[in-house]
């Protein structure tokens, strides 16, 4: 699947996944059984990593603003993925 239908498909089920749960945060650990069983991923490995590997992508492209719900941290070594509910 290319990074463009994956950014749609995100942007689609993260809203989803907050309705559903009644939350106003999640941290990619926290979405990834969701976005397996609609089938954006086949697995999870490190809690989160197929996601986040996609965000490193889209930030390397600049193009995180596409997703909606996404909150970054920057640190020094790391960065740090956090979804809000707006």
């Amino acid at each position: 699947m290319k990074l463009e239908d994956k950014v749609d498909l995100l942007n689609k089920f993260v809203k989803e996944w907050f309705e559903k749960n009644n939350r106003t945060e999640a941290k990619p650990k926290d979405l990834m059984p969701c976005l397996i069983d609609k089938e954006v991923y086949k697995k999870d490995n490190k809690n989160g990593n197929p996601l986040r590997s996609d965000l490193r992508k889209l930030k390397r492209l600049k193009m995180l603003h596409l997703i909606e719900y996404l909150e970054i941290e920057n640190k020094k070594q790391n960065t740090y993925w956090n979804f809000r509910k707006k």
